[in-house]
């Protein structure tokens, strides 16, 4: 065979046909706003809120037939925060591998939890001047979160309830022993703040799931805020796994005094997180198992929570969440620290709570006495 045979035999070969890329459709178009909010959310208007934000960050992966746009990077996020299934399974739905679908999991978390200094703020002291310890205004900006838990069951000066909860994640083999939870699950032991609106005002992720309560408290951010800035009169709510103290205060193992029953009304009040967290877990299905690098799920546990409280600010809730969601109602081992500054913080309420009582019950008797004599 000569030179010119072989090349025009070469020529005759069949060339591999090309990969047909089919179009993806359009969530916008396919579905209504209903149908669009229970698979990614939240409604087509926050959506486009939400990537008007962050869309500057999110460069176009690909430069060939279908490179995958800002838009369809959040909307793949999302659909992952939302549902928590695997990434081959999302891949196969809109038609990208599985690594794509891990990178832009990561790269969309990181942006998003870029944002936390905007949307998770501890409430700061104001110098401004201060009124009655016991009233609904402390100092400003602590008043509407006063006023507000206050309206739940009536108990004064709270900045917010926390309480911990535990989130299974995927760590190396050695470690399971160290993120092995009372329940016998890998986990995260995340410490949570909420506010009344149920908005996060902190959130410490990254404490191994054997890891007490009591001792994330004691390494977080309001904790080294309260101990060390003695001008806050007010105060969080925990349950008895936590220490009382002056700025943080835990039921009563058992109330006998009507004002102590009264003082119970704590419970009510903290319930508000249990409720929040449940709620949050609900919205973004991903928390029930994190099936992802440990590094991923640190990223992805803050976007969340980034975007739970972004999602509040634009009104957008979900029908689900108004259900009394309680996330944990188990009985946790007591904690036996506290300070006297915490038990006689706590008093002081209690005797709050009994002399309202007492003023309330002389006023009702003279009116009685009044409408008597008339």
């Amino acid at each position: 065979m000569d030179d010119y045979e072989f090349v025009f035999n070469l020529r005759q070969r069949k060339r591999p046909q090309r990969k047909t890329i089919l179009p993806k459709s359009d969530p916008f178009i396919v579905f209504d706003d209903y149908k669009f909010k229970k698979r990614f959310r939240m409604s087509k208007k926050t959506f486009h809120v939400l990537h008007n934000l962050v869309k500057n960050d999110l460069i176009v992966i690909g430069n060939r037939d279908n490179p995958i746009s800002s838009k369809r990077q959040l909307l793949i996020a999302l659909r992952f925060y939302a549902t928590g299934s695997f990434q081959i399974v999302s891949g196969d739905l809109i038609g990208s591998s599985q690594p794509t679908i891990s990178r832009i999991v990561l790269r969309v978390s990181t942006v998003i939890a870029k944002y936390r200094s905007r949307f998770i703020v501890f409430p700061s002291h104001s110098e401004e001047s201060k009124v009655n310890k016991f009233s609904l205004a402390y100092i400003y900006p602590l008043f509407k979160l006063n006023s507000g838990f206050s309206k739940i069951a009536g108990f004064p000066g709270v900045i917010g309830v926390v309480d911990g909860t535990h989130i299974k994640v995927k760590v190396k083999k050695e470690l399971h022993e160290r993120f092995r939870n009372r329940k016998n699950e890998i986990t995260l032991n995340c410490q949570v703040v909420f506010d009344h609106t149920m908005k996060f005002i902190h959130l410490n992720a990254r404490w191994p799931g054997i890891t007490h309560d009591s001792r994330v408290f004691k390494d977080s951010e309001p904790f080294y805020i309260l101990e060390s800035d003695e001008r806050y009169e007010g105060h969080l709510l925990g349950d008895s796994a936590y220490p009382c103290k002056k700025y943080l205060l835990t039921p009563l193992s058992n109330p006998s005094t009507l004002a102590e029953m009264i003082y119970q009304k704590h419970i009510k009040t903290r319930n508000l997180v249990e409720r929040s967290i449940g709620a949050w877990k609900r919205r973004f299905y991903c928390l029930n198992d994190l099936r992802l690098k440990f590094s991923t799920s640190l990223v992805v546990i803050v976007a969340v929570a980034v975007l739970w409280n972004f999602l509040i600010d634009e009104k957008d809730e979900m029908d689900d969440e108004e259900k009394d969601i309680v996330e944990n109602c188990e009985q946790i081992f007591a904690s036996k620290g506290g300070t006297q500054a915490g038990f006689t913080k706590r008093k002081e309420i209690i005797d709050y709570f009994c002399s309202t009582r007492s003023s309330v019950t002389v006023s009702t008797r003279s009116v009685s006495s009044a409408l008597s004599n008339e």
